[in-house]
């Protein structure tokens, strides 16, 4: 009877532990397609270190003409390329300013 006992509580633990791997997988997996998903919505990462003065013009007058409809928006942000790369998974910061002015 207190082997019974042992192999049922053994046989317990191992179904509880299933079930919190299954479920640990399950929320590692939905988050991981959350970041794939926030990913796609970047539509572009324009790298203009090297860009001349008119290349720069003519890029971003081809974007803005082409590419962005009037429901998106177009945002310059100057920053380092390892920022850049951090920037587009996680997004960009943001703080609360006026004329460049944190309030």
């Amino acid at each position: 009877s207190g082997t019974r006992l042992g192999v049922f509580l053994v046989l317990l633990n191992l179904g509880i532990f299933l079930l919190a791997v299954g479920y640990g997988w399950k929320y590692y997996k939905r988050a991981k397609r959350k970041q794939e998903i926030k990913e796609l919505k970047v539509a572009s990462n324009e790298n203009c270190i090297k860009f001349s003065p008119e290349k720069y013009k003519t890029t971003f007058a081809a974007i803005w003409l082409h590419s962005i409809p009037t429901s998106h928006t177009m945002v310059f942000y100057y920053t380092s390329v390892e920022v850049a790369k951090y920037s587009r998974k996680s997004g960009i910061p943001a703080s609360k300013r006026f004329n460049g002015v944190p309030l």
